[in-house]
């Protein structure tokens, strides 16, 4: 196994963040969102998946996490 994964290439105009090397965390719609420890210091893509509100995060092509805004939003009011 590398010590350092490869870096994958990202399509221009997709929404790319780098996660956090000490919390594994990505910021993305004004919330902090979690990545697996296995990505801390890698740059992540976030895309939308089927149901509106929901996307997931992206290392390549394969999906390592998801979230849903909505469960934020419900959570404010």
């Amino acid at each position: 196994m590398p010590s350092k994964l490869p870096e994958p290439e990202y399509p221009a105009g997709e929404v790319v963040r780098k996660v956090g090397t000490t919390k594994g965390y990505i910021s993305f719609k004004g919330w902090l969102w979690r990545v697996p420890e296995a990505f801390q210091g890698e740059r992540v893509a976030v895309r939308p998946l089927e149901s509106d509100g929901h996307y997931g995060i992206f290392f390549g092509a394969r999906r390592i996490a998801d979230f849903d805004l909505r469960d934020q939003q419900d959570s404010e009011a």
